[in-house]
């Protein structure tokens, strides 16, 4: 199951991506926060179980 945690860690652009797989309407003009919410409600919550932590970008500055 995901938790608030595992979805926050993703952008909206990719939530919005994974929302769109599903056949829930009206999430298109949604911000982050609201997106999370809807994808926590019990009725849709089983769709998302496939999601996982985001990982966390590396800076180039980093990488070299």
């Amino acid at each position: 199951m995901p938790t608030k945690k595992i979805l926050e860690s993703h952008a909206a652009s990719v939530l919005k991506k994974e929302i769109s797989m599903t056949n829930i309407k009206g999430y298109s003009k949604l911000r982050k926060a609201e997106l999370v919410d809807l994808m926590m409600r019990p009725e849709h919550k089983d769709r998302f179980s496939h999601i996982e932590m985001a990982r966390p970008k590396i800076s180039k500055k980093e990488q070299a």
